[in-house]
This record gives C-alpha cells, sequence and structure tokens, in this order.
C-alpha cells in the first residue's frame, strides 16, 4: 500500500507538470513545399482529403474556391497567396485543413501533414518581418524553423475586392 509521503509527493508532481502545461499550446504542423508551418489547433475543426474546388471567377486572389464539405460550402483559401509564398502542385499527400476563427469557417490546402506538437510559450519567438503579416511567430522543432500561423489575424485581413 502507497504511503502518505508517496501520494503527497504525486500529487505535487502532478501540479507542476499542470503549471507547464498552462504556458504551452498546441499545434497542428504541416509542410507548404519545403517549409514547415504551424497552426493553433484551437482553431483546426477538421483535417480531411482534398475536395473538389469550385472556381469562382471574379475572386480575390487569395480565394481558391470554394469546397462541399458534407452539405456545407466553405471558402477554400490560397494559403501560400496568404503567406506570400509560391505555390506548389498538389501531391497525393495533400489534406484539406478546415479551420474556425470566430465565427469564420475557412479551409486550405497543405502539401502535407506533419504532426501535432506541444510548444511551450517561451520557445516562440516573434516575428518583426512586415512581409509575413499572418504569421505571428516561430519557433525551432526537430531542427526545424516552425512558422506559426495566426487563424484570427488571416480572417480579418480577407477583404472582398
Amino acid at each position: 500500500m502507497a504511503s502518505m509521503f508517496e501520494f503527497t509527493e504525486m500529487a505535487e508532481s502532478l501540479f507542476i507538470e499542470e503549471d507547464d502545461l498552462s504556458n504551452t499550446e498546441k499545434f497542428v504542423t504541416f509542410y507548404l513545399q519545403e517549409e514547415l508551418f504551424g497552426v493553433s489547433t484551437k482553431n483546426v475543426a477538421e483535417v480531411t482529403r482534398i475536395l473538389p474546388i469550385a472556381f469562382l471567377p471574379n475572386s480575390p486572389e487569395w480565394l481558391a474556391g470554394i469546397a462541399n464539405l458534407r452539405g456545407e460550402v466553405v471558402p477554400v483559401l490560397n494559403l501560400p497567396k496568404l503567406l506570400e509564398k509560391e505555390p506548389s502542385e498538389t501531391s497525393n499527400r495533400a489534406k484539406f485543413v478546415v479551420l474556425q476563427a470566430g465565427d469564420s469557417v475557412f479551409a486550405f490546402v497543405v502539401d502535407k501533414l506533419s504532426e501535432i506538437v506541444t510548444l511551450q510559450s517561451k520557445t516562440i519567438e516573434p516575428i518583426q518581418e512586415i512581409n509575413s503579416p499572418n504569421i505571428f511567430g516561430k519557433a525551432e522543432y526537430k531542427s526545424n524553423t516552425l512558422f506559426l500561423i495566426d487563424a484570427d489575424r488571416i480572417t480579418s485581413s480577407l477583404v472582398l475586392s
């Protein structure tokens, strides 16, 4: 039978771990070409296979089109355009990432998924570069630079033209 000391010690270690977790956030990571990006799991509604995208004439450059996701019409963003990156060819490993930011639901295509990672706040460096308005930070992860996307900033920056 466990002693009171062992229970107390175990409870204290749980509080320490919980305290460490309060300064962390989880991100779904994915590749666009060879660059690694992440978006908070708080914003990810789901990840699914690629769906047919219907192009909309006279639409803004940032809008790739719309897709039918189980009867719901979802705008599909041109993520490389929003991140000021070159577009890539769609591969057989490509996936749809469906996000919810506020009241907005939208999707974008990624070249391939990586994994879900947990980052401590102190390991995330803010990005000061003006040419990356939708990226709020970066972190080193498995000897790669992981660029972190702000889904709320993306939706608030979208303007129909």
